[in-house]
């Protein structure tokens, strides 16, 4: 699964990145969680661009006050579930994130880790969002952990390659083959990881500190 991420590059980098038009600027947190406002980068009829999302997936035919609002979805039935099935095909978005949290079950109490894709400033998340009278929701896509991380939970946000991430948002047609593929580049990212405070098990813990590794505070 993926609940926690950090997303720390400034507005600027995004924009280059993406080559981005424009791009509003927005708050960097070290400790994101759902239902917090996250950027999501979709196109359009050939225009990228940046919005921002809640972090709980609500599709359009939803009633505006039902409480389902799923962070995470999985994509072994993300082409059959009827919340998901139709946005999988047409609205596809990322999220810029610098990395991710998860914890390790195994010890007591859990141990959190970061993780990010190695020798990179942004780590790119699949997500797919809907649009209600120009408000989104998003959701972050899981999948089955990386070997190399497996260690630390068995599921995993779905982390595009930089062969990937252009035709996850510029794809007029979507497959569980483009999935696969997807999968496929995954396996071959480079992932870095540390343990973590404990502290930023907290939503309201938003410092550097949290995505320090423990072994170079304590250096």
């Amino acid at each position: 699964m993926c609940g926690r991420f950090a997303a720390v590059a400034s507005p600027e980098i995004i924009k280059r990145y993406f080559h981005l038009n424009n791009c509003p600027d927005y708050q960097t947190s070290y400790n994101i969680a759902p239902s917090q406002q996250i950027p999501i980068i979709t196109e359009k009829i050939h225009q990228r661009e940046m919005y921002f999302a809640n972090w709980g997936f609500k599709p359009a035919w939803a009633k505006a006050d039902t409480r389902l609002a799923p962070f995470n979805a999985r994509i072994e039935t993300i082409f059959t579930n009827r919340l998901f099935k139709s946005a999988i095909k047409y609205q596809r978005c990322i999220i810029p994130a610098s990395g991710y949290f998860e914890w390790q079950k195994t010890t007591h109490p859990k141990q959190p880790y970061f993780i990010h894709q190695r020798h990179s400033s942004i780590t790119l998340l699949a997500g797919i969002y809907s649009e209600v009278n120009d408000n989104f929701t998003v959701a972050i896509l899981t999948c089955a952990a990386h070997p190399k991380l497996s260690f630390i939970h068995s599921r995993m946000p779905l982390i595009l390659s930089e062969a990937s991430w252009d035709s996850w948002i510029t794809e007029d047609s979507f497959s569980e083959n483009d999935i696969e593929q997807a999968m496929e580049r995954l396996m071959k990212i480079d992932f870095e990881f540390w343990p973590v405070t404990p502290r930023m098990s907290s939503a309201r813990f938003n410092q550097l500190e949290a995505v320090v590794s423990l072994k170079r505070e304590n250096e």
